[in-house]
């Protein structure tokens, strides 16, 4: 092999020795694999396990054949055959073999293909996709996975001054069924993923931060989980809790959409023209959901519910007259979801304290749950 082609595919340790005939290809597993055969063998400085200097005495022991993968060339899978080189050192009787910077010991990918393995993980892809594409298993991309994580080390002296927290769900294999997420408010941008969102486990990795670290953060964006109530008493002391928009609005709006289940179940019992009634509160479910003042007054002619000329307002009235109390739990939540967006929050606690007549007692309690938040 001529320098130029050494340097092409980066094989420039002057240990390794080429055949002439040092390219082969073979078929394994229906994949056709290209092969390079080398030997890598040099005269040692000194044992490595006993540290003697080698003056001569530690003898050549033979030859054994190790398989390194070595990523793709031209959409190939490449693989190296080394004749790796055995030492005998006659002081502490004990052998060893020749080592190259192209591997690592006890590994069988080589540097630069886990560098190009870590250099896909950057990328949104799943390991799956990683580990075909590079002609590798899925158990070793996790494991470069995994070694990158036991380098990370975390700053245990700096939290973000709003922290949003929120559970997801991850995989099969997490503790606790769901995951964690944090992310830097400040910064928009995500600040850690931890795989249990358990309270025991998130009292243990917060506590780890300093003290300072953690008075530093003086706004928690959460949901309206109970539990992590407890978490900001105990680890956050001079966070404030912020409920943020989006769970505030699906609140009101599960709220809403329970009433119009209920409704929807009793009139699909009754005669035909009831449930014809149903059915159209089944179909248009998403009018009740959205504010009134968005819904779009382009008119248009409805044939299959209605066999009229309509717009949204027009269906969203026909509709809410087939019940009082839909009708009365629709106007309560729309004057709440109006005050919210309005940011008019003297309003908003008002409504929420108030028992209109009509008015769902499942919105009355909601409304109450909501108001100790």
């Amino acid at each position: 092999m001529d320098n130029d082609t050494r340097t092409l595919l980066n094989l420039t340790d002057l240990h390794l020795n080429f055949p002439h005939h040092w390219l082969k290809y073979k078929v394994i597993k229906n994949v056709r694999v290209a092969q390079i055969s080398c030997t890598l063998s040099y005269t040692p400085r000194a044992c490595p396990n006993c540290g003697v200097i080698n003056r001569g005495q530690i003898l050549k022991y033979g030859f054994y054949q190790a398989k390194y993968k070595y990523g793709q060339f031209r959409a190939q899978p490449l693989v190296l055959l080394v004749k790796t080189q055995r030492f005998q050192c006659p002081d502490c009787h004990t052998t060893f073999n020749a080592t190259s910077y192209l591997f690592e010991k006890q590994r069988t990918i080589s540097r630069d293909l886990r560098r190009e393995v870590i250099l896909q993980l950057t990328r949104i892809q799943t390991i799956k996709d990683i580990a075909h594409d590079l002609f590798i298993s899925e158990a070793s991309v996790q494991r470069v996975l995994l070694d990158l994580a036991d380098q990370y080390k975390l700053n245990l002296n700096y939290l973000p001054e709003t922290l949003c927290i929120d559970e997801f769900k991850s995989m099969r294999s997490a503790k606790g069924k769901m995951s964690f997420i944090a992310v830097d408010g400040d910064q928009s941008c995500l600040f850690e993923l931890l795989e249990d969102r358990r309270l025991c486990s998130l009292f243990k990795h917060y506590q780890q931060f300093t003290r300072q670290a953690r008075c530093r953060v003086k706004y928690l964006v959460m949901d309206m989980n109970a539990a992590y109530d407890q978490l900001v008493k105990t680890v956050f002391p001079c966070a404030q809790i912020i409920y943020d928009r989006f769970h505030i609005a699906k609140y009101l709006n599960d709220a809403m959409n329970h009433v119009r289940i209920h409704v929807f179940n009793r009139l699909r019992k009754g005669d035909s023209a009831e449930q014809k009634q149903a059915r159209r509160l089944k179909r248009y479910w998403r009018l009740f959901l959205q504010d009134r003042e968005n819904l779009s007054t382009k008119v248009y002619y409805e044939g299959r519910y209605f066999n009229r000329v309509v717009n949204s307002i027009m269906i969203l009235d026909l509709m809410l007259a087939y019940d009082q109390e839909l009708r009365a739990t629709y106007n309560f939540i729309q004057s709440l979801k109006r005050a919210y967006n309005q940011r008019d929050f003297t309003t908003f606690f008002q409504l929420l304290k108030l028992r209109p007549d009509s008015v769902s007692h499942y919105t009355i309690h909601r409304c109450q749950v909501l108001a100790r938040y």
